[in-house]
């Protein structure tokens, strides 16, 4: 038997799979979505940060500084950078899966959702409005509501057993009680190691932290159109290094693009430009956000 169980934004990828077995002639028996992302809602451009501070922050601020936050997180737990890269790579393969390749699935599906809202999850997964749009991808699946939010939706008992007696009626099979009971065991031992992990987590950031501002800073109310010479002149000398520093990273392409001045801002990406002032250019906050509207302005 070959069942797909995912989670989240995970359910583009797991789609994607099953399309592409089933084309080649491998059949797929079962396709479980626990919670799965939508592509209805508005995905904030700070969405990867927010998503990272659930796991060591309690109240996550709305103007988070997100390229400083970002940082701060990698440098205290380094295994978060990968992560990261992953959130942004997911997120393009989201754009790619389209309802009428879904529609054409005829495998037995299970939605699992869950009824509580989550601050950072809500807007893109889950809940409600993940029910309606998969139920339209997915017209032949079964739909199971669970009483939990996004994120604790895949430890929760009522989870594993929806998905255990789905399995069973696909597959025909009854699993007998003893390893039904074991598979609980072993779920509530995994649910209580991920809970210390994750007690782990906010303890190290509160430590490090607690006393942190992660708020973006106030713009400056100085007109930077009305820098004098001296100071327009090394923020120019500014963009030139960060520009070598885009490249360098592989953050954009000079010689497929075709400029070498400040006008290639236009195309570069913003986290990475603030992190570049802060870090290469060594500027403080206020001077680093005055140097990223002076290089995208001056490159419009």
């Amino acid at each position: 038997m070959l069942a797909f169980v995912v989670y989240s934004v995970g359910a583009y990828l797991a789609c994607e799979a099953v399309l592409k077995l089933v084309s080649s002639g491998r059949a797929v028996d079962a396709l479980v979505l626990i919670d799965p992302a939508f592509q209805s809602g508005q995905v904030p451009e700070d969405l990867a940060e927010r998503v990272m501070a659930s796991s060591v922050m309690d109240n996550i601020p709305d103007d988070l500084d997100a390229p400083r936050f970002r940082g701060a997180l990698i440098n205290l737990f380094p295994s978060y950078a990968p992560r990261f890269t992953a959130t942004s790579s997911i997120d393009l393969s989201a754009d790619t899966l389209a309802y009428k390749d879904t529609q054409r699935m005829t495998v037995p599906s299970l939605l699992i959702i869950s009824t509580e809202p989550h601050p950072v999850f809500s807007p893109v997964s889950g809940g409600p409005t993940a029910e309606v749009e998969w139920k339209a991808r997915l017209p032949q699946a079964a739909v199971v509501h669970v009483k939990s939010t996004h994120l604790s939706i895949p430890y929760t008992a009522e989870t594993g057993w929806s998905i255990l007696q789905f399995l069973s009626s696909v597959s025909g099979v009854a699993f007998p009680l003893s390893n039904l009971l074991a598979g609980c065991a072993k779920f509530e031992e995994i649910d209580r190691v991920m809970a210390s992990a994750r007690r782990t987590f906010r303890q190290t950031w509160a430590e490090k932290h607690a006393g942190t501002d992660f708020r973006r800073a106030p713009l400056p109310t100085q007109d930077h159109a009305k820098m004098d010479k001296q100071g327009a002149c090394q923020f120019k000398c500014n963009s030139t290094g960060a520009i070598a520093r885009l490249v360098q990273m592989g953050a954009i392409n000079m010689e497929a693009l075709g400029y070498e001045d400040i006008a290639i801002f236009r195309y570069a990406d913003r986290i990475k430009l603030f992190m570049i002032a802060r870090t290469d250019l060594r500027l403080a906050v206020a001077d680093a956000q005055r140097f990223l509207i002076y290089s995208l302005e001056e490159g419009a």
